[in-house]
């Protein structure tokens, strides 16, 4: 009997919060429970949880969280009910499942399956490793228009060495002055204090 709908997509099996939500009969809003247990337990975008904002009928977009099973383990156990404990269970029961059919695959859907499974986690860590860099990048500014050479080149994946990094500088300083923008300043761990770039000069020099 399937309790609640489980989805696989490029070996990656997830199932909708909103279908968990309602088969354990939360007295919470949607849009607060999710949130909240997001907060309170340290998930993760694109690793535990993606989100798809659905189309409506002139209204606001509803977002729409397609979650692992570990995670939809997870919130069943935090419940603390019979719900929570039934819906755990059969999640449970559904990965014994799939581990099965999984050795009683032939050799060759096996090595498909997990090409498809390899692709899946590279397209996670990519977005991970993007999220990282901007991260970086926020770290050397004081704003979303201003940035360090360093931090912008991390934004943008540009490999630069110390040296590399200090020419732009000098070259983004000079256009900054004919071009009328600020040059300011802000601390930096190994060098005290470095100078932060427009990203109008920014693009022009560094890409």
């Amino acid at each position: 009997m399937e309790l609640i709908k489980i989805k696989e997509k490029e070996g990656k099996r997830t199932v909708s919060a909103r279908d968990l939500y309602e088969f354990l009969e939360s007295k919470q809003d949607f849009s607060h429970w999710i949130s909240n247990r997001i907060s309170q337990y340290g998930f993760i975008e694109d690793e535990d949880f993606t989100i798809i904002l659905s189309k409506s009928n002139g209204g606001r977009p509803s977002r729409e969280y397609h979650i692992s099973i570990d995670m939809a383990k997870e919130l069943s156990m935090v419940e603390r009910n019979e719900k929570g404990k039934e819906a755990r269970q059969y999640f449970i029961k559904m990965e014994n499942l799939a581990k099965n059919q999984i050795q009683e695959l032939s050799p060759a859907q096996l090595i498909l399956k997990q090409a498809q499974q390899l692709v899946e986690y590279e397209k996670r860590m990519d977005k991970v490793e993007r999220k990282v860099d901007l991260i970086e990048a926020k770290q050397t500014t004081r704003n979303s228009d201003h940035f360090t050479v360093a931090g912008y080149c991390s934004l943008h994946r540009i490999q630069v060495s110390q040296l590399q990094a200090a020419e732009l500088g000098r070259k983004c300083a000079k256009l900054s002055r004919e071009k009328g923008y600020t040059i300011e300043t802000v601390p930096d761990a190994r060098f005290g204090r470095v100078n932060i770039y427009h990203t109008d000069v920014l693009q022009k020099i560094v890409c």
